[in-house]
């Protein structure tokens, strides 16, 4: 993670808002994987920044949210931030986020 954050820290000195979306997501997927409470103000920060740049990142940052949510059995959530996902993956044709969806429509919806 300090590697993640140094990182964080050089593109927001050269204002690479792209960059700062790579590194908020990666250090998203970090927590996550520690199961972190952390994990979702990263992830939101990455869809903020992906919407400004309109990096297709923004789908991975839905997709971990959906997850996060379904996973905490916070259902409505869950779907909003699906439905955001699908929404994403349709205008970026993404062929693995959509299969990805798919199994999360499966198991949660």
């Amino acid at each position: 993670l300090v590697h993640l954050q140094i990182a964080l820290e050089m593109a927001e000195e050269i204002g690479n808002e792209l960059m700062q979306t790579f590194a908020y997501l990666n250090m998203g997927n970090s927590y996550n994987r520690l199961n972190s409470p952390m994990a979702m103000p990263l992830y939101h920060q990455a869809v903020k920044l992906a919407k400004k740049t309109g990096a297709k990142e923004i789908i991975q940052a839905y997709y971990d949210l959906s997850l996060i949510h379904f996973q905490n059995g916070e259902k409505i959530e869950g779907r909003d931030f699906f439905k955001r996902a699908m929404k994403e993956v349709e205008a970026f044709e993404d062929e693995f986020f959509i299969k990805l969806l798919n199994v999360v429509k499966a198991l949660f919806i």
